[in-house]
């Protein structure tokens, strides 16, 4: 029998007019889906910047692209915390989209 899922979302901007936090979901295909699972993953939008919601949406992306690129021989921790190190590295600000 195959797995099913159901979920839900719930966030609040809190005292902040706008909220900058992020979700991703990925269902892979069965077979992706067996040796990796699925991704839920939750980013923080870093309110007091203008682009923090956009930094917390990009994350997920490329966390999501890249843990499923990962080899199908490493285990689920040893993706992420590869992927995690990459997406960090990744960050860098510039002065056209840093406004923190």
């Amino acid at each position: 029998m195959p797995l099913r899922l159901s979920y839900g979302e719930a966030s609040a901007a809190g005292p902040r007019p706008e909220n900058q936090d992020a979700i991703r979901i990925v269902t892979p295909a069965p077979g992706l889906a067996t040796g990796k699972g699925y991704l839920f993953a939750l980013a923080d939008g870093v309110s007091q910047c203008a682009d923090g919601g956009l930094a917390a949406r990009a994350t997920l992306q490329a966390l999501a692209f890249d843990y499923y690129a990962t080899p199908e021989t490493w285990a689920v921790a040893q993706s992420l915390d590869a992927c995690w190190s990459r997406t960090i590295a990744g960050c860098r600000p510039t002065v056209a989209t840093s406004r923190c």
